[in-house]
């Protein structure tokens, strides 16, 4: 019985220490292969930064001017060098790039293309006819596609308000220069592009809304469904009116520019008089003429008076005489 018992304590230590001796062998294992990990992976690290501060330094070279001794990759290549066992990392050309002569203008265009500007000015000129010059360009501004929407003329000045397309306004601006004297010019842009696109957002869903209000209309079975309809599809058609109009008044704005036009005439040199002896008689005989005038319109204003005055005098002397007699 005791045998039995030691023997079983000595099977028991010795499979405790060869497990132990295992346990102990995998974890050195295990270790080794953290390591080798962790090594490998440092590599990976050490090896793509050296790989992209070379692609750097090559397309630093590039953009330098230097010539590259390496030929050219297709996209995604890597080509090694073999001096010295250094790779050098070239990089991909990029096919979509734009030829670096040209400008890339079409992005721009497009995006003016899609505003909506509203430009006005005024232009102060002299000239030596206002009222010509005037008509001049009212016929300028119709023969370029536009209208005088006001126009109004004095001795020496004239004022007109024109519409060009919004294309045209330098143009304008040049044939007032050719027709006087530019003394002063303003032309200020206004962007109307968030207007115009809340307008048209709005317009839309007002529409839609008619659209599915005339559906219910249409099916409508009861007098009650039909009132209730019609007196909300009056009420979207007359806000669907009212925007409508805004937006053809803000396009109309957009497509014709306001151009206020201020013509004034040339100040003439002041006449100068004769002077001298024929001066002296012609401003003597002026002198007597007018005094002459003066002597004859206050014998004519006196005239009826002295008639009164005559007249009451005779009837006082015709009464005094009686008293005496």
């Amino acid at each position: 019985m005791n045998t039995g018992t030691v023997l079983d304590d000595q099977r028991i230590d010795a499979i405790r220490d060869r497990v132990m001796a295992d346990v102990d062998v995998d974890v050195r294992r295990r270790s080794r292969r953290a390591r080798l990990v962790a090594g490998a992976a440092a590599a990976g690290v050490v090896v793509i930064g050296l790989g992209t501060g070379l692609a750097v330094v090559t397309t630093d070279r590039g953009a330098s001017g230097e010539l590259s001794t390496v030929a050219e990759p297709a996209p995604g290549d890597f080509s090694g060098a073999t001096d010295g066992g250094a790779v050098e990392i070239a990089p991909a050309p990029d096919a979509a790039a734009p030829d670096q002569g040209q400008k890339d203008l079409a992005a721009p265009e497009v995006q003016d293309a899609d505003r909506s500007v509203v430009t006005t000015g005024s232009v102060e000129l002299t000239v030596d006819d206002p009222t010509a010059a005037a008509s001049d360009f009212g016929a300028w501004v119709e023969r370029a596609g536009g209208r005088v929407d006001q126009r109004s003329d004095q001795d020496d000045s004239a004022r007109v308000t024109v519409r060009v397309p919004a294309d045209t306004v330098t143009a304008a601006i040049d044939e007032l220069r050719s027709i006087g004297e530019v003394d002063a010019t303003s032309i200020s842009h206004v962007d109307v592009t968030s207007q115009v696109v809340d307008l048209d957002a709005r317009i839309t869903a007002l529409q839609a809304s008619i659209d599915r209000l005339l559906a219910i209309l249409g099916s409508a079975t009861t007098t009650g469904e039909v009132v209730e309809a019609e007196g909300t599809l009056t009420q979207r058609q007359a806000e669907l009116d009212g925007l409508v109009a805004q937006r053809a008044a803000l396009g109309d704005q957009v497509d014709l520019s306001t151009i206020d036009v201020s013509f004034t005439a040339t100040e003439s040199a002041a006449s100068v008089e004769p002077d001298g002896f024929l001066g002296g008689l012609r401003t003597g005989w002026n002198s007597v003429v007018e005094t002459v005038n003066g002597v004859v319109t206050a014998a004519g204003v006196a005239a009826p008076w002295l008639v009164i005055v005559v007249a009451l005098g005779g009837i006082a002397w015709a009464l005094t005489r009686r008293r005496k007699s």
